[in-house]
């Protein structure tokens, strides 16, 4: 899969591209679109899913979990909108429609970025280094020596200043 990071206006993300158990490449994981950034990690071809975001330019026209799911079933995904404010979305289509377990699916507001949103196989490394100080760009990099599906160069954005995704009254 890969490791995605969003905290405080900042997005960062690997750039390997694995199948199975092999590592076959880099690719560029944070992708702009009319509104704002979005990175994806996915265990199938992305590409369909960042054209649903071709023509979005605000939060209300985000496409719907439905539509989303219609590409692909198995990919997260990070949204970050710069206009007309900040806003974050974390997106998931979870894995298995027919697991009662996997209910965390849909179209997630966050409300508050004091907190980092971290998705991807590399998730728990990257948190734990994000706690432990790391930047976000360095905590990916510790990510990719503990799992296999994330590596490569780090690419990384600054969407807007830290003030980013204070709640909303």
């Amino acid at each position: 899969m890969t490791t995605i990071i969003y905290h405080k206006g900042q997005l960062a993300t690997d750039s390997q591209i694995t199948d199975r158990d092999c590592r076959i490449g880099h690719t560029k994981k944070i992708h702009p679109f009319p509104g704002g950034y979005l990175a994806v990690a996915g265990y199938a071809d992305t590409r369909p899913f960042i054209a649903l975001f071709d023509e979005v330019d605000d939060p209300d026209s985000m496409p719907t979990h439905a539509e989303l799911k219609a590409v692909t079933n198995r990919y997260a995904a990070i949204v970050v909108f710069e206009k007309p404010h900040a806003r974050v979305f974390l997106v998931d289509a979870g894995y298995d429609d027919d697991d009662p377990k996997d209910k965390n699916v849909g179209v997630f507001e966050i409300m508050d970025d004091s907190t980092p949103i971290v998705v991807g196989s590399g998730g728990a490394w990257a948190q734990g280094a994000l706690r432990a100080g790391a930047s976000i760009s360095e905590a990916i990099d510790i990510a990719s020596e503990f799992d296999m599906a994330t590596g490569g160069p780090v690419q990384e954005v600054t969407v807007f200043k830290s003030k980013a995704t204070t709640p909303r009254k």
